[in-house]
């Protein structure tokens, strides 16, 4: 069996034409991690390769990311072998990449018009060879500000019991305002408060907020009004299907990214969220976006199909996990209060008598 027909057996869910080409480890780290350590788990294409470099310097830890680039084959034209070769270069040159670095080859063909590549596959290809029990999900415009790997070290008899039962620990990740002075510079990645103090002298200044991605600034389910007075872990409240933060999270006791979706990170955690797996944020260790990726824009009937579709995710899980529970008797336990909470209208009406309580 070719690797690539049993790719196309592991990742059934995506476009076979995108697993023609995939290489893991075309380029390995040379040092082996610790087994309980965190991997940073990423994915790259050919305009963030830069980005990728910054985030590798500033995460000075395990690394396992795709690297996806779009490009005919069987031969590649010249373009792409000068490209492959920069790519191998960087990597033997820079150190930080060297000595931690795993990155797998994807390539894919052209698309007759500008779609969003598969970053549900590349996150689940980079997730699936990680070589740590524990993974952080980020892409390279969001960079780690603190030391998120001597967090976990420190207290690990508290982390890794809840992490390997399917909880998981999010990063509230700040932005900068669009008017804000601080992200005037040439290089405003340069700008990356280190300190919790400092963050909160920021967003009381105007010049920075809490991101949540569909919410606005400092209202989204990680609340920054709870954060900035956080001493310890609290669980997220207020969490919504379209909730995706940058979450620390087991490489094997979590959900996967489902690859029916081309872009979607919160499809990736809703349902480990279902499943009963808590949402823990960090009270002083955070992340900073420090510019906006570019991905093609979507028409509006594709905007249309997309959200469609994802709704119908959600009734779709609802009712398996619900069935899931049910089935181990868990339904009536605090595991299920998730799926209960969020579920009750589709259990009431797309699921009726699925499970016990529902008729």
């Amino acid at each position: 069996m070719t690797t690539a027909h049993k790719f196309n057996k592991l990742f059934d869910k995506s476009l076979p034409e995108t697993l023609e080409n995939v290489q893991p480890y075309w380029l390995p780290a040379e040092m082996k991690p610790l087994a309980d350590d965190v991997s940073l788990i990423t994915y790259v294409t050919e305009d963030r390769i830069d980005a990728f470099l910054e985030l590798a310097e500033r995460w000075q830890g395990p690394i396992s990311a795709t690297i996806h680039l779009v490009s005919p084959s069987n031969p590649f034209p010249s373009e792409t072998k000068s490209l492959l070769y920069r790519l191998r270069s960087l990597h033997t040159s820079n150190p930080t990449l060297k000595r931690y670095a795993d990155i797998h080859l994807i390539i894919t063909p052209p698309s007759p018009r500008p779609v969003s590549l598969p970053h549900n596959l590349d996150r689940n290809l980079a997730r699936l060879f990680a070589r740590t029990e524990f993974i952080l999900f980020t892409t390279p415009d969001t960079v780690p500000a603190t030391n998120v790997q001597q967090t976990i070290r420190t207290h690990a008899d508290v982390f890794h019991p809840r992490l390997r039962l399917g909880d998981v620990f999010v990063l509230p990740t700040f932005a900068y305002t669009p008017d804000s002075s601080a992200a005037e510079p040439e290089d405003p990645r340069r700008q990356i408060p280190t300190s919790k103090s400092t963050v909160i002298s920021l967003v009381a200044h105007g010049e920075m907020g809490l991101l949540d991605n569909h919410w606005k600034l400092n209202t989204g389910p990680t609340c920054y009004d709870h954060w900035k007075d956080a001493e310890s872990v609290y669980p997220v409240e207020e969490y919504e299907f379209h909730y995706e933060p940058v979450v620390i999270m087991s490489r094997d006791a979590s959900f996967w990214c489902p690859e029916r979706f081309m872009e979607n990170k919160a499809a990736c955690l809703y349902g480990t969220y279902l499943s009963g797996g808590e949402f823990w944020v960090l009270p002083d260790d955070f992340m900073i976006k420090v510019f906006e990726l570019k991905e093609p824009e979507l028409s509006k009937f594709e905007s249309t199909i997309a959200n469609r579709m994802y709704n119908k995710f959600h009734w779709e899980m609802c009712v398996h996990y619900a069935r899931q529970l049910d089935s181990l008797d868990l339904w009536d336990t605090p595991r299920a209060k998730h799926a209960k909470v969020l579920c009750a209208r589709v259990l009431q009406n797309w699921g009726r008598g699925l499970v016990g309580g529902t008729d």
